[in-house]
């Protein structure tokens, strides 16, 4: 059992980060595995793990200072703004959706669970795990549904250390007002209170401390001095943005609000308001990087202040890069939304002016704005499209899907300036939201360079390289100039951080107080919820026509546009009956008046369902795995069908019960098959979600391919017994009205199928339960995968094309999910299956195909196919009445 410890500030920036980070230091040369911990950050400098996880920058440097790998356990919410009322959340490393601050507010104890599952992960790893509170404890309208301080420290019954900030003023009001703000209980978890950044001479301060204790019935067990460490800064809260690089020896400002003088012999702002003076040091080389309102990932530059002669300023107006020897577009939150704040401030003209003479790069964000365009046909950031500042040859559109990964490897040829970064060797992350044509690892022209990597400049032959052509640019010597690796300073940083903490910390006493975690009832698992999964997946919402009025009158302009068009064609009015219908809801939900059917794909899930161990089916589970390896060659019935237009079939294992990898099957197993409902639900929460998940990734991997629409289908022995129940339980009613003979049982397979069915809806009373709730106890993963392949659809603007059952089964829980998504399916027929009629019938739906089928695997699309070709030949050829002189058919009421 891991002990614990947590650090809680008394307001933002107060110094929690830091003190977390010295403590692992210390803990780790003291001989423990260590780790550490915050359930919940708030920062647009993030990081991507080596699993292509995304994670708070302070908990990365956290780890560094622990000496750990950094894993997204270490940070498993973290809330990215995106504007002043809402973020981007994202739970253990993937985007969940961006959520409006009051329905997070009200959500975020239904997150316990992840905050549980990922400690317990770090206890497996560590003997002391060290908790980072967020803000300030005593946020009375905050209180109520915290999981980050004090209910962080109730779910895993820590000790709290809390910290003040001396260098704002006041911290004994800090301290003392934090305490009288927190319940009793709260209180009696605090076992000592640590002055943070003081300056000066700590014997002036002892009466205070005397007086602090006294009043505030809790030990002093630090008072640390403020320490300038070349580490990296959590968000938009760090003080590079408001001084220049300093020295522990420079005079500082105190509480007094005297001046402040840094090494460079400027004036800075101080409390009392005094003017800046900003004079630029010649023999320096000024780097300038820009600071947007959403700027992100600053820390890519960190490395640059371990140079003497190098100085990094902020600039927020078009003066301050006047002075400029290089300026460096950073990342940003919202791309399009800084784009525009470049022009509005003018900011954009003067990078435009210094670029023919001063070297200019950006990274990611930055990158993207010096393209030729950025574009956001979905409303990602800011729908539309605007023109970037055309110094590099490229063009960005904004994407649904975020890309997340660790990179490594060589620059190629780069020519201008900095040719000498040529062949270097590199290492880094992306992080982005779009996709840019003609991007490379580091693109250039003339002296404007771009590229997507975070940390590029982090190895010291990269930094060493920049810093000299700067230098040879400006005429200063460059022969003396040299680096070291970021990871190795920062390293360094470490340790004069530990060593600070043990000067001026009781560590005898900080040890005294740990103690073994001790789980609180309040974190026991809850059940997945349809709210949940709706907040999941909350951006399918805004584009669902019934959610949102502007689009459901694009949705309705489009649909009509196309029935004008069909009315223009030669030939009698309405004459193709469903199939013009069905024309103009494809335009409607591609966002065209133009529809486009030519590459179309198949998507077969395939897998196999525990209840088979029931005796509910003729075949046993080995079939599925053999079906699947006939359609990856091509041989099985939708696979022949499919030959006829030249759709692509693809099968999705994501389930079956086998460990063998089948080339030309896409290997997104979930598991290898699903429990037998009859004894144990069918799926974990968690297994129900990722299998959502990975339909929707799917719609979004083809459409990135190029297909235009997709039909679906199935594989899975036992799958009409699984369906079955799900319809069952949200339709409400007993397996005997819906059942059906599957692949071909007698009369007593049937009974004991229908028993099967409703012991298990019994034993699970889910009747009236949330669509989630049903397909977890009683589903498949291909139902769940089918489900999300629907979700995405909408999503994703793609037609979906139902099969049989299993389709409409899974077109039924994703109704349940999210009303209305029915205008973004197309159902092929209706089935021979007796439940099909039923279920169409609840979702308002009918087939165009009417053929008695039950082959299943998607070969309803096969069918449907063919006739689309038909009738989009004719819709697109349209030979009117006008071209053959002959008087149009009127419509009349």
């Amino acid at each position: 059992m891991a002990k614990v410890i947590m650090v809680q500030g008394t307001m933002s920036n107060a110094g929690k980060s830091l003190i977390v980070a010295g403590l692992c230091r210390i803990f780790r040369q003291d001989g423990y595995r260590v780790a550490p911990f915050k359930s919940q950050n708030m920062a647009l400098n993030s990081y991507i793990t080596k699993d292509g996880k995304e994670m708070g920058r302070a908990q990365v440097m956290q780890a560094e200072a622990a000496g750990i790998e950094p894993d997204v356990c270490m940070n498993p919410i973290l809330l990215k703004p995106t504007g002043d009322m809402g973020s981007q959340v994202i739970v253990n490393g993937e985007v969940m959706g961006n959520m409006k601050a009051r329905d997070y507010f009200k959500y975020k104890r239904e997150l316990i669970p992840d905050i549980v599952r990922a400690f317990k992960k770090l206890e497996t790893i560590a003997d002391i795990i060290v908790i980072e509170g967020a803000g300030s404890p005593a946020e009375i309208n905050l209180k109520e549904n915290d999981i980050v301080n004090m209910g962080m420290a109730e779910i895993v019954d820590a000790p709290v250390l809390l910290v003040g900030d001396i260098d704002r003023g006041g911290v004994f009001a800090q301290l003392l007002g934090t305490l009288m703000l927190l319940d009793e209980d709260e209180k009696a978890r605090v076992e000592g209170l640590v002055i943070n950044k003081f300056r000066g001479d700590k014997t002036i301060l002892d009466p205070g401390v005397e007086m602090l204790e006294k009043l505030g019935g809790i030990p002093v067990v630090g008072v640390t001095p403020y320490m300038y460490l070349n580490i990296d800064d959590e968000d938009s809260l760090t003080e590079r943005f408001i001084s220049k690089k300093n020295d522990l020896s420079n005079n500082v400002n105190d509480d007094a609000g005297n001046n402040v003088i840094n090494d460079a012999g400027n004036n800075v702002n101080n409390d009392a308001g005094n003017n800046v003076n900003n004079d630029v040091n010649n023999e320096a080389i000024n780097i300038v990087v820009i600071r947007y309102p959403r700027i992100s990932n600053f820390t890519d530059f960190n490395v640059f202040e371990q140079f003497d002669n190098v100085r990094i300023r902020y600039a927020t107006k078009p003066a301050e890069l006047e002075s400029a020897d290089l300026i460096i577009l950073p990342g940003s939150k919202n791309t399009m939304g800084d784009l525009k704040w470049l022009e509005e401030t003018g900011m954009s003209e003067a990078v435009l002016r210094m670029s023919e003479s001063t070297p200019v790069f950006g990274i990611c964000g930055g990158y993207q704005m010096l393209g030729e365009c950025i574009t956001d046909s979905d409303g990602i950031e800011e729908k539309g499209s605007l023109k970037g500042l055309g110094l590099l040859p490229v063009s960005t559109e904004i994407k649904q899907h975020k890309f997340t990964k660790q990179v490594e490897g060589i620059i190629g040829n780069v020519e201008g300036i900095f040719s000498g970064l040529s062949g270097k060797k590199y290492l880094g992350y992306e992080i982005h939201m779009g996709e840019t044509k003609g991007n490379e690892s580091l693109v250039n022209r003339d002296n404007v360079y771009g590229s997507y990597i975070h940390g590029l400049f982090d190895r010291a032959e990269i930094a060493e390289e920049i810093v000299r052509a700067v230098a040879v640019n400006k005429g200063l010597e460059a022969e003396n100039i040299k680096a070291v690796d970021y990871d190795i300073l920062k390293d360094r940083e470490y340790d004069k951080l530990a060593d600070n903490l043990r000067q001026h910390m009781d560590m005898k006493a900080i040890y005294s107080v740990l103690r073994e975690v001790r789980y609180s009832d309040k974190c026991e698992k809850k059940p997945v919820n349809n709210t949940k999964v709706k907040i999941q997946f909350a951006d399918v919402e805004k584009y669902l026509i019934s959610e949102d009025e502007d689009r459901k009158k694009e949705y309705s302009k489009i649909a009509k546009e196309i029935k004008t068009g069909w009315d223009s064609v030669a030939k009698p009015l309405d004459s193709l009956g469903e199939l013009e219908r069905i024309t103009a809801k494809i335009g409607a939900i591609q966002g065209t008046p133009y529809p486009k059917t030519d590459n179309k794909a198949i998507v077969v899930m395939c897998a196999d369902n525990g209840v088979v161990d029931e005796k509910i089916s003729q075949s046993g589970q080995e079939v599925t795995l053999a079906v699947a390896k006939s359609m990856a060659m091509n041989k099985s019935s939708v696979g022949k069908m499919s030959e006829v237009n030249n759709t692509k079939v693809i099968p999705i294992d994501i389930g079956i019960n086998s460990d063998e990898i089948v080339e030309g099957v896409a290997d997104k197993k979930v598991r290898k098959g699903t429990r037998n409902f009859a004894l144990e639900p069918a799926m974990t929460p968690e297994e129900t979600i990722k299998a959502i998940q990975t339909g929707m990734d799917t719609v979004l991997e083809l459409k990135n391919r190029g297909y235009d629409i997709l039909g679906i289908g199935e594989m899975g022995i036992g799958n009409t017994t699984t369906s079955t129940a799900v319809a069952a339980s949200i339709l409400g009613i007993p397996a005997s009205e819906i059942v059906g003979r599957g692949a071909g049982l007698d009369d007593e397979g049937l009974k004991k199928k229908e028993k099967v069915i409703d012991d298990a809806i019994r034993k699970y009373n889910l009747y009236g339960k949330d669509a989630l709730t049903v397909l977890t106890h009683v589903g498949g993963y291909d139902i769940a995968g089918l489900t999300g392949v629907i979700i995405g659809g909408a999503l994703y603007h793609v037609p979906i094309v139902l099969d049989g059952i299993i389709t409409a089964v899974a077109a039924l829980v994703a109704d349940r999910m999210f009303p209305q998504i029915t205008d973004y399916i197309i159902p092929s027929h209706v089935g021979r299956e007796r439940g099909m009629k039923l279920i169409y019938d609840d979702l308002n739906m009918d087939g165009i195909i009417h053929a008695n089928l039950a082959l299943g695997e998607g070969t309803g699309a096969a069918l449907l196919f063919p006739l689309l070709d038909c009738v989009m030949n004719i819709y697109r050829e349209q030979t009117t009445f006008e071209d053959i002189k002959v008087e149009a058919y009127r419509r009349f009421k």
